[in-house]
């Protein structure tokens, strides 16, 4: 009886092995096409391209320098043109894995009936756990194991999720937008570091109702000065004075990042990509600095006298939390950078240094004589011009 059922099991499972081996050969064809050049399609745009084919938008500039026999205006592309894709990946078809040969040191798969299973003792040894960088402990997230998948996946193993990705790379201590977007303070508006001005919305068609303000992919007409540099595919940013502080400056605050698309008589037409406030017209440009800190650096505990104090916001209200913007009296003069972190205590008589903690601040400006900082740890919400801050994680020199 035994035997008889154990025949039947046997018929049973034959079809599935049987149709587990044809997998093989139906996944085996195709594979990436060659990018080396692509007919346009309805309601493609540049900037969608360049997505498509190098990851990143902003690339457009790339597509369109290589195009300019066909592109008379970027903002315009037409179904059945034919464009060049420079430097786009042109990837063989990704191989079965039966149809590739066995790693040193493995043998050949062991025969179950018609089905190829490989010994776990043959198996590749695992990689070694991820080292973290050094600068802070941060704690691997992922520690690598041997790939156990069988013959029947027809591609190689692939780590999805962002976990997996935290736990590898290394990160910039400022956040790259924290940074743009943050207010900072001129002696004064007219000193204030300026290539133009938004000089209007830029419509294609008429509206009926008046724009207020720009929102991201909205163009602009930028009013340029005579000298100014700028070519398509720059980057600039806007802001405005808002405030005045006594004895300290204007306080300037960015209200978006845009790139140039196309250059006029007297200015240029420029596209938002990143709204930090309302971007109106009559808001002053400039071009958009380089981005100054480099990934896996970061701040390190010190002993240390150097001491200011706030002496204002960047949006004054009752009460402060994470991310708000301050501004302090030292700057350069007393060795700070970008990335450096205060601690801030209430204020107190010269001399002495108060002992309860109100927070935790990063500096994110920075000039010869004044800082402006974000908090990125609140004690006590309660935080006042006056405030004292000392120095406690420095970065690197």
């Amino acid at each position: 009886m035994a035997r008889i059922f154990k025949a039947i099991l046997i018929l049973l499972a034959a079809p599935a092995v049987a149709a587990a081996q044809e997998a093989p050969g139906a996944a085996g064809g195709g594979g990436a096409p060659a990018a080396s050049s692509h007919t346009v399609i309805v309601g493609e745009t540049l900037w969608g391209l360049a997505y498509r084919y190098y990851g990143d938008p902003f690339h457009w500039p790339t597509i369109y320098e290589a195009n300019r026999g066909e592109i008379e205006d970027p903002h315009w592309i037409y179904p059945e043109e034919q464009f060049v894709i420079p430097g786009a990946p042109n990837q063989p078809p990704r191989p079965f894995p039966s149809q590739t040969a066995a790693p040193s040191g493995q043998g050949d798969p062991a025969m179950v009936g018609d089905v190829a299973v490989q010994s776990p003792g043959s198996l590749p040894e695992a990689p070694p756990p991820y080292q973290p960088n050094q600068g802070r402990n941060r704690p691997s997230l992922l520690a690598h194991a041997p790939d156990y998948r069988t013959v029947f996946y027809d591609t190689a193993p692939v780590e999805y999720g962002a976990v997996h990705a935290a736990g590898r790379r290394d990160w910039s201590v400022v956040p790259r937008d924290a940074y743009y977007a943050s207010e900072w303070l001129a002696v004064s508006a007219e000193s204030a570091p300026r290539l133009g001005q938004v000089e209007d919305f830029h419509q294609i068609l008429e509206k009926e109702h008046t724009i207020l303000s720009a929102k991201n992919f909205d163009r602009l007409r930028i009013d340029l000065s005579r000298d100014h540099g700028v070519s398509i595919g720059d980057q600039l940013i806007a802001y405005r004075p808002v405030q005045v502080v006594r004895g300290m400056g204007t306080i300037m605050r960015p209200t978006g990042r845009m790139m140039v698309s196309r250059m006029e008589e007297g200015g240029a037409i420029a596209v938002v990509t990143a709204e930090f406030d309302r971007v109106q017209v009559g808001d002053l440009v400039d071009r958009l600095p380089a981005f100054p800190l480099e990934p896996g650096v970061y701040p390190s505990e010190v002993s240390s006298d150097v001491e200011g104090e706030i002496v204002g916001f960047g949006n004054p209200q009752e009460l402060y939390g994470h991310a708000d913007i301050a501004f302090i009296s030292i700057g350069r003069d007393a060795g700070l950078e970008l990335g450096d972190e205060l601690e801030v205590r209430p204020p107190g008589r010269d001399g002495d240094w108060p002992e309860d903690a109100v927070g935790q601040v990063q500096v994110l400006r920075v000039d010869d004589y004044r800082a402006s900082v974000r908090i990125i740890g609140v004690d006590n919400p309660v935080f006042t011009e006056g405030a004292r801050v000392r120095l406690v994680r420095k970065m690197p020199g």
